[in-house]
C-alpha cells in the first residue's frame, strides 16, 4: 500500500511520466505495477487500516496484494463489504512485535 501511494505521488509530482516509466525504472512489468497501483482505488479508511496493520517481525507478511485485489472495485460500499470478508491476516506462521503500541487486531478479525 505504501509503495502504491509513493508511486502515485511520484506521478502526480511529475518525477515520472506514468506507470510504464515506473515499471522500466523498477524492472517490474507494467501489468504488475498496475496491479499495485490499483490499491490507490481502495477507500481511504481501508488504506489507513492496511497502513496501520501490525508490523511483521519475522516470517512472511500474511497480507499481500493478491489478497487485497478482490477488494479493489470502484464502489466503496462494495469494497468495504469485500474488505470485511477477507480472512484475518495474523497467522501462527508470522509473529509481530506485540509490545509495539501500534499493534492492534484488524477490524475484520
Amino acid at each position: 500500500m505504501a509503495l502504491a501511494i509513493h508511486f502515485d505521488e511520484m506521478i502526480r509530482a511529475g518525477k515520472v511520466a506514468n506507470i510504464s516509466e515506473i515499471a522500466r525504472l523498477t524492472h517490474v512489468t507494467q501489468p504488475r505495477i498496475t496491479q499495485l497501483m490499483n490499491l490507490c482505488h481502495l477507500a481511504t479508511d481501508i488504506q489507513e487500516e492496511i497502513l496501520f496493520l501490525p508490523l511483521v517481525m519475522s516470517g512472511r507478511d500474511p497480507v499481500h496484494e493478491h489478497m487485497l485485489r478482490r477488494a479493489c472495485v470502484m464502489d466503496w460500499i462494495e469494497q468495504r463489504r469485500r474488505w470485511g470478508s477477507l480472512p484475518p491476516p495474523l497467522t501462527t506462521t508470522s509473529s509481530c512485535c506485540r509490545s509495539d503500541p501500534c499493534h492492534r487486531s484488524p477490524s475484520w478479525a
